[in-house]
């Protein structure tokens, strides 16, 4: 059912860009919303703020165009207990050159103050992403890396490992966040922005959170859960039909409920046909449960072939590469627990070792492995 819909003319000359297009919500039910529109005259971008009652009415609405008058971009929002709101995205400072910019306004929408950030060595300066933690400290992820504020505008420490499309920042408690893009996701301490783990995965998308701590993450072909400590606690590939059409993961979003239900959706695009319309899509929506208690896993320095063969399963091969000596793949155990594992380490591995863990990432089982053909066996 439809409670309210509202079409907002943002200016005649502008249209809105399909990137960055964001929202947040107060707890008394009031919208806000961030985008970035061109205008046609121009190809200029400026940042379109709004915010809507609980209704539907549009209450305030601003065009922020930046001192140069060149480029501008709005990429992500948040508010404060006292519905402050926060927005973080670039201007261009000289042409082709983009710097962090975060601004604060009022609940009627008066601006508190502006801050722009230049990492060094950089042209391509972006934020993508902005949280409140534990309402005193803003923190901010982007392409060169990340930053925090206080709630005055002032800079407490800046981490300039790049983040790639930082697209996700996730508080776990007062003083440990999330940095997750697509190049995989960071831990950080938000007192001085140092990592506490590292985490690469390739072209990762989305990002959440459990009521546990526990991160779930996906690239659109891949649902993975790790601890906060950075540990692999499983993988699975998504139950996702490609046969004759192309994979296309530019949306991806995870929501994981009370009872650890996994809840997923992502996009493919079939093949453009003759006498077809273009854009054919598709939007995929799965549910996953938890893995069963125990999984395996291998952590190894080298490429391995592992096979697994279970009671009534046909046997399954994985080769993979993993230059970060991490975990590199889970396989659920069945629910009888039994299980025959061939591991076959190549002579230039070296620690390779098995380890079985249960799904709260204690460690059950461990063994070292030997160049050549190991075989273990689960009960």
């Amino acid at each position: 059912t439809v409670l309210w819909s509202n079409e907002v003319n943002i200016g005649s000359n502008l249209v809105v860009q399909n990137y960055g297009l964001k929202q947040t919500v107060d707890p008394s039910g009031n919208v806000y919303i961030v985008a970035t529109a061109m205008e046609y005259t121009t190809t200029n971008k400026d940042i379109i703020m709004l915010k809507f009652s609980s209704s539907g009415a549009l209450l305030w609405q601003k065009r922020i165009n930046g001192a140069t008058n060149l480029n501008d971009y709005g990429t992500s929002i948040c508010l404060d207990a006292s519905q402050n709101v926060y927005i973080a995205g670039a201007t261009e400072t000289f042409l082709g050159h983009f710097v962090y910019s975060m601004q604060k306004y009022d609940k009627t929408g008066k601006k508190k103050w502006q801050y722009n950030y230049d990492f060094p060595n950089t042209n391509n300066d972006q934020a993508y992403s902005i949280a409140i933690q534990n309402n005193s400290k803003v923190i901010v992820a982007g392409w060169s890396g990340s930053l925090a504020l206080n709630t005055s505008g002032s800079l407490l420490w800046v981490e300039n490992d790049g983040n790639g499309f930082a697209n996700s920042i996730i508080n776990i408690n007062d003083t440990i966040s999330l940095i997750g893009g697509d190049l995989g996701f960071k831990i950080l301490n938000t007192n001085n922005g140092s990592a506490i783990t590292s985490v690469p995965i390739e072209s990762a998308r989305a990002y959440t959170l459990d009521k546990n701590n526990f991160i779930y993450v996906s690239n659109g072909k891949l649902l993975q859960k790790y601890n906060v400590a950075g540990d692999l606690l499983w993988s699975n590939e998504l139950s996702i039909d490609y046969s004759g059409r192309e994979e296309y993961h530019g949306a991806i979003g995870i929501a994981v409920s009370n009872n650890q239900n996994i809840y997923l959706v992502t996009n493919i695009a079939e093949p453009n046909l003759v006498g077809q319309p273009l854009g054919r899509g598709r939007i995929v929506a799965l549910k996953y449960a938890q893995c069963p208690e125990n999984a395996i896993l291998l952590r190894h320095s080298k490429p391995i072939a592992l096979n697994v063969s279970e009671e009534k399963t046909p046997e399954t091969t994985f080769n993979t590469l993993n230059p970060y000596n991490l975990v590199f793949k889970v396989i659920p155990n069945p629910n009888n627990g039994n299980m025959s594992i061939e591991a076959i380490i190549p002579e230039n591995a070296t620690n390779a070792q098995l380890e079985i863990i249960n799904y709260l990432g204690k460690k059950v089982y461990q063994q070292q492995l030997n160049v050549g053909s190991n075989t273990i066996k689960t009960d």
